[in-house]
C-alpha cells in the first residue's frame, strides 16, 4: 500500500531537514576540533621555545663552570 504523494513529502522533508542538521553539527564539531588542535600546535611550539632556551641556558652555564675549573 502506497502512502498518497502528501505524505510522502512530509516524511522527504522531515529526513532532508534531520540531513540539514546532522551535516551542520558535523561541520560545526570539525570546526570545534581543529581549532583545538591548532591551538594546541601554537602552544606546543611555545613550549618546545622554551624548553630550547632553557637547555641553551644549562649549556651556557656548564661551559662556564667547564672554564673556571
Amino acid at each position: 500500500m502506497r502512502r498518497p504523494a502528501a505524505s510522502r513529502a512530509v516524511a522527504l522533508d522531515a529526513d532532508a531537514e534531520w540531513t540539514q542538521r546532522a551535516l551542520a553539527t558535523l561541520l560545526l564539531l570539525t570546526a570545534l576540533g581543529l581549532g583545538l588542535a591548532f591551538g594546541g600546535c601554537n602552544t606546543v611550539a611555545g613550549m618546545g621555545q622554551d624548553l630550547r632556551a632553557a637547555g641553551q641556558a644549562l649549556t651556557g652555564s656548564a661551559d662556564q663552570t667547564k672554564q673556571q675549573m
